[in-house]
């Protein structure tokens, strides 16, 4: 639905106002080394996207967590991806046009990078101290910055249409180029996989992928990649409308395996040996170990009106963490099954609208 929203106003400018980071205040929880952030992206165009806090000493979710601490300052307008780079973290704002940076110990806010074309920065990857990359869904291209200095290195780097999913292998950074559903879908390079080399910046190769591809995870492990797609919304009526998960060798590029499926949120477990993701609305497991697997379902959506929105999985107690959407216009929430010889509900915390990442962080 979001995306469908977002489709049908993408022609109009977005103006987002967006405030100057101030200090912060002692209205939240102290900082711990080890927690859990659930962001939420909010909704299009009502700048409400949020960053909730879950402690694991307290057994308690702080939500707005990143505007308490710093006095009211807000992420933005559509908040879609979070990743971690040491004690950093880094959130892409889209429609407002920035990358957030703040403390993942304490909250607080580092900076900001603002694009000055906007080009809704989607997804990021973090090389090291001086190289990170984020797409840029309609511009089509990636831009290069310091997660450091938070210096643009490069503003348009050229990919093809609607980049979304984006991952680092061997010097090597690959951009899935989704071509936004049937929106794009007849551009060139719709549908593929960018592969960019990080010491010129040039594409040196472009890889068919499945139709409408949207997210693209690294097994290191395994020095295997997945790709996750959802094929076109117009085929939804017939059989061939289906996605899946493409399993790529990391040195070739080859396809290894192929699964049909309705597929978001990959996570690999810590071991390289399963592969979780949501399908259909359900948790599914595909064990990665086993030549000729097919897909499990481990935990059932109870309430199939709700929508699951993200997943993350703890190799230390095997719990699995579930973002609940439910309609996609209401306060979402955080589900966490426990017991995985059953998956019990563990626990159920209220959180912002739309709860689209979940990520661990441990400080050592």
């Amino acid at each position: 639905m979001i995306k469908i929203l977002h489709l049908i106003l993408i022609v109009f400018t977005i103006c987002s106002c967006v405030k100057e980071p101030i200090g912060p205040i002692n209205n939240a929880p102290k900082s711990e080394n080890t927690a859990v952030y659930i962001l939420c992206e909010g909704l299009w165009g009502m700048n409400n996207a949020s960053l909730a806090k879950y402690s694991f000493s307290e057994d308690n979710i702080y939500n707005n967590f990143y505007e308490n601490i710093n006095n009211g300052l807000k992420l933005g307008d559509l908040a879609n991806d979070l990743v971690i780079h040491k004690t950093l973290g880094y959130i892409a704002v889209s429609s407002s046009g920035t990358i957030e940076v703040f403390d993942i110990s304490t909250g607080e806010n580092k900076g900001r990078i603002i694009f000055p074309s906007k080009g809704e920065p989607r997804r990021i990857v973090i090389i090291n101290d001086s190289i990170g990359y984020v797409t840029r869904l309609t511009s089509h291209s990636i831009s290069k910055f310091n997660p450091t200095t938070l210096e643009i290195l490069s503003d348009d780097i050229q990919v093809g249409p609607a980049p979304e999913g984006i991952t680092s292998i061997d010097g090597k950074v690959l951009i899935i180029n989704s071509g936004y559903g049937d929106y794009l879908a007849n551009y060139p390079k719709a549908s593929t996989i960018s592969v960019i080399d990080i010491n010129s910046d040039t594409e040196i190769k472009s890889i068919p992928t499945g139709t409408n591809p949207i997210e693209i995870l690294y097994n290191q492990n395994r020095h295997s990649f997945y790709v996750a797609y959802l094929n076109l919304p117009s085929l939804r009526e017939r059989y061939d409308s289906l996605g899946g998960i493409i399993e790529y060798d990391a040195n070739s590029y080859e396809i290894i395996r192929h699964w049909r499926c309705n597929p978001r949120s990959l996570v690999i477990s810590q071991s390289g040996d399963s592969l979780l993701f949501l399908n259909d609305n359900d948790v599914a497991l595909i064990e990665l170990n086993i030549s000729k697997t097919d897909i499990k379902r481990i935990i059932a959506n109870p309430n199939k009106n709700e929508i699951w929105y993200c997943l993350n999985y703890s190799s230390d107690n095997a719990s699995i963490w579930i973002g609940n959407a439910k309609n996609y216009v209401v306060a979402g929430e955080l589900i966490i099954y426990t017991s995985p010889s059953a998956y019990n509900i563990y626990r159920k915390f209220a959180v912002g609208v739309n709860p689209n990442k979940i990520v661990f962080y441990s400080i050592e």
